[in-house]
């Protein structure tokens, strides 16, 4: 019998596994700045598009850290520097009494997070300025588009997520590996709203935690959680000119909630709220810049509101007053830090005092001014191995027909679906290598649903049965004894391959060979 069989992949992905995390190695910002991470120290990039004095978001290819695309909020540039046919009027920080798009002031603008499970698929998140309306919005960036550089997806622009006049977002990864969280405030900073981004998209109903209460909100700054993912700070102000206040709560990311505040304020009156938060690599230290003067550490091991408070230090004493607003921990494990005029860096970061080692301009080449911002982290999760096939082998209904998957790693279960329902039970199975026999020559799509640990994908081969075939064979029936034995051939006159039993022609006595 014949074994020939149709094969139709219907859904098949790339693999992804933890083998590089270089999609924070180039950096766009301030008014045509870059970064480039790629070389170690890293170097100054030219032909950067940006013009703004805060947010901006741009992602690399995680395995080759080569720039995919880049946004300060309202444009969104290709890998060479040119805006997507679609990629204008976002609505991330545009003031309403200019509508300019060079007049961006939004402390966060814009983050970008890729859809689980699609990696052509991507989600720029923008959060629009205090005194605008726009609030928290999605745009979908699709990299398949535009030739391979990527286009805003028609009709998936600007997608309204929340009403705010918060500038605060950040997101990071679940604990299940399966999604992000997308955290933020409402408008009067009361509560935390966590939004779970998965492959299904984003979901419309927040977690919501409360806020430590008592200080007087401004929206302005940033909200940072550390890398350990189980932290999160954030500075308020208690009044416009008076004491800013420093908020640190525990952070769960199995479920996005946000509790147990302990707060602390800052020893002098400054002007503003605070631009930069961020945590040192090892999540011991946080550094903030209250009201865009300097740098100053704080030492969080403790947990003790008191003794966080007394480890204050001026990281930025040596350098004067510098005027600093976002501060970003590299890819390298050097916290930067943006000012007016280029850059600081924090080489240390996970000392105490002096030992952080802050460096002046610590990137040569950098033309254009720097200003309040740079690019916050983007994340990407370590899919599970979900690169697959269906085999099997055999087409005959007189015979059980084997089934299995090409790569059985991080399956949980499977449902096969036989496409033959005369069969009845026997038309589906749950095991991981079933057999079938099929009821009647035809043509079948067999499919099996695979469920992974955050995902389950359906994968689909067409298999074509046909009836038994009896070979013919156009040696005599009849032999004299002692005549020459004919030889017995391997394959039938109509071509079917197969052995004989007995093996050879006995020319001595009658028999059957079958």
């Amino acid at each position: 019998m014949s074994s020939s069989f149709k094969w139709m992949i219907i859904f098949l992905l790339t693999v992804h596994c933890a083998i590089g995390q270089e999609q924070n190695n180039r950096w766009y910002f301030g008014y045509n700045n870059g970064v480039n991470f790629n070389t170690a120290p890293p170097t100054a990039l030219n032909g950067g598009q940006t013009f703004t004095q805060e947010g901006t978001a741009s992602i690399a290819d995680r395995l080759t850290g080569n720039l995919l695309f880049y946004t300060d909020g309202a444009r969104v540039w290709d890998r060479n520097n040119v805006i997507m046919p679609n990629g204008t009027g976002l609505l991330g920080g545009i003031d309403n009494i200019s509508n300019v798009p060079n007049d961006l002031s939004s402390t966060s603008a814009a983050i970008i997070v890729p859809r689980p499970f699609n990696p052509n698929i991507y989600y720029i998140i923008t959060i629009d300025q205090v005194n605008s309306t726009n609030g928290m919005r999605y745009t979908v960036v699709d990299m398949s588009l535009n030739g391979g550089f990527g286009d805003v997806v028609p009709g998936q622009k600007n997608i309204l997520i929340l009403n705010t006049r918060s500038e605060k977002m950040q997101a990071v990864p679940q604990a299940n590996g399966c999604g992000y969280w997308l955290i933020t405030t409402d408008s009067n900073g009361t509560q935390f709203l966590s939004y779970s981004i998965t492959e299904t998209g984003i979901d419309a109903t927040p977690v919501v935690s409360p806020m430590a209460p008592g200080a007087d909100f401004i929206e302005r700054g940033h909200i940072k959680i550390n890398s350990q993912l189980d932290k999160l700070a954030l500075g308020n102000n208690v009044g416009f000119s008076n004491i800013p206040r420093i908020e640190l709560y525990d952070f769960d990311n199995a479920t996005g909630l946000i509790s147990n505040p302990i707060t602390w304020n800052y020893p002098f009156t400054l002007f503003n709220s605070f631009a930069g938060v961020e945590f040192s690599p090892d999540g011991t230290k946080l550094y903030i810049s209250p009201g865009f003067i300097g740098i100053v550490q704080y030492d969080i091991s403790s947990g003790n509101q008191a003794t966080i408070e007394a480890s204050f230090f001026d990281v930025t004493q040596s350098f004067g007053t510098p005027v600093t607003g976002t501060i970003q921990l590299g890819p390298n494990g050097i916290i930067y830090a943006a000012t007016s005029s280029g850059l600081l860096s924090i080489n240390n970061p996970n000392a105490s005092g002096a030992a952080c080692n802050p460096i002046a301009n610590p990137i040569s080449g950098l033309t254009g001014q720097t200003w309040y911002g740079l690019p916050q982290k983007v994340y990407v999760l370590d899919d599970p191995n979900i690169s697959n096939d269906i085999v099997t082998n055999g087409n005959c209904t007189a015979n059980a027909i084997p089934f299995s998957l090409q790569n059985t790693n991080d399956v949980q279960s499977v449902v096969w679906d036989f496409d033959d329902p005369s069969t009845g039970a026997q038309n589906t199975s749950t095991s991981l290598a079933p057999s079938h026999t099929f009821s009647a020559p035809g043509t079948y799509n067999v499919e099996v649903e695979v469920t992974y640990p955050c995902t389950i994908i359906t994968f689909t081969t067409e298999v074509n049965i046909v009836s038994p075939t009896a070979p013919t064979f156009s040696i005599p029936n009849t032999l004299c004894t002692g005549a020459v034995a004919p030889a017995l051939p391997v394959t039938s006159d109509n071509g079917i391959n197969g052995t004989w039993s007995p093996a050879t022609v006995d020319n001595t006595a009658s028999g059957t060979y079958t």
